[in-house]
């Protein structure tokens, strides 16, 4: 039997005005691309609570190299003392932020994600700012002394640090700690150029002698692709894994493998591979001929480095400046603490769209 046309039907209701009466059916969850905020490096390596200041400063020291001639007569009288080592090094905080405001409208609405609208972009701004840190922590940025006036202070980030233990395309030259300034400067960029693995090996073997025990190699998903593609079709050599095989036990279902997860460095450590998709492209050096989207490929132990938080992730409500609307700034104040920058390397000026070789 049909409806009465006089009846109230569904279609009636959303025939109204402006969508009607019916709520639709929409589910009330917003989807992100990321659900935790993408960033490998800061989760990887250490915090430090212990900054007490926006200048902090640490020190590199060594263990003397072994000597083959100590050997001493009995009873005879002790060599001179050795003389102090060490190093003094500084890097400064940067202070990131972020600035909401939302309608007292926006806040009482249902909106589709059930929850109150401020709640819910203070969680974004959280994930953008930390993306923002773990950004610029791995740039060639150089530390800046803030005046407090129209030059907001900078920390030095990881890639400038990295002086001991870099390669360089042409044209290219070193940043790292200046002893007379005290301050890190950012590298010259070079000509971009292709990651060959003999680079890495390179580095590889620089750490080793340097006692550095690196467990990472981290660089843009399109370059950690590249090094796969060449590890699978053998152009980096690698142990080929053979399926059991018998005549009367056949081979168990093999799923086939296009990428790697790590390596097993020369000197029998595993490096694993890290993709970050925050990590940051930049201009190569060179003519306009030559000038190319290039990146850094980091090997580093996360023992070794740590981001030192002088103001944590701080969230403060700054109440309502209107009767209409709510104001809240997210801030951290942080810095990048290489304990050692020669216990990790960086090979720079890399074409990520340029095949990798051996």
């Amino acid at each position: 039997m049909a409806i009465p046309a006089d009846a109230i039907d569904v279609v009636d209701l959303r025939a109204l005005t402006d969508g009607g009466f019916v709520r639709e059916d929409l589910y009330r969850t917003v989807f992100f691309l990321q659900t935790v905020a993408d960033t490998p490096f800061t989760n990887l390596i250490g915090n430090d609570s212990a900054i007490t200041s926006d200048k902090h400063e640490w020190s590199f020291d060594d263990v003397r190299v072994p000597s083959t001639s100590n050997a001493k007569i009995a009873g005879d009288d002790p060599a001179s003392p050795k003389a102090a080592t060490g190093s003094r090094v500084t890097n400064r905080t940067q202070i990131s932020d972020g600035f909401l405001q939302v309608s007292s409208t926006a806040r009482a609405s249902a909106t589709l994600g059930d929850g109150d609208q401020m709640a819910y972009e203070t969680h974004k701004e959280l994930m953008a700012i930390r993306q923002d840190v773990e950004a610029i922590a791995l740039t060639h940025q150089a530390s800046v002394v803030g005046n407090n006036n129209n030059t907001a202070q900078k920390t030095g980030g990881f890639s400038a640090w990295l002086a001991t233990n870099d390669s360089l395309g042409s044209g290219g030259s070193s940043g790292g700690y200046n002893t007379s300034t005290h301050v890190v400067d950012a590298p010259t960029v070079g000509v971009g150029r292709a990651l060959a693995w003999s680079m890495v090996t390179t580095q590889l073997l620089a750490l080793f002698l340097k006692r550095s025990d690196p467990q990472y190699l981290m660089s843009t998903g399109a370059l950690i692709q590249g090094i796969n593609a060449k590890i699978v079709d053998a152009t980096i050599k690698v142990a080929t894994p053979q399926a059991t095989m018998s005549a009367n036990n056949p081979p168990a279902a093999q799923t086939g493998q296009g990428w790697f997860s790590g390596v097993i460095s020369d000197f029998g450590y595993q490096i694993t591979f890290v993709p970050n998709r925050t990590q940051q492209a930049y201009t190569g050096g060179g003519t306009s001929s030559n000038v190319a989207s290039c990146v850094d490929v980091f090997i580093f132990d996360p023992n070794k480095v740590s981001l030192g938080y002088l103001i944590g992730y701080n969230v403060v409500d700054l109440g309502k400046k209107s009767a209409l609307r709510d104001d809240r700034h997210i801030a951290v104040e942080w810095l990048v603490k290489p304990h050692r920058e020669d216990a990790h390397a960086v090979i720079r000026d890399i074409k990520p769209s340029t095949a990798v070789t051996a």
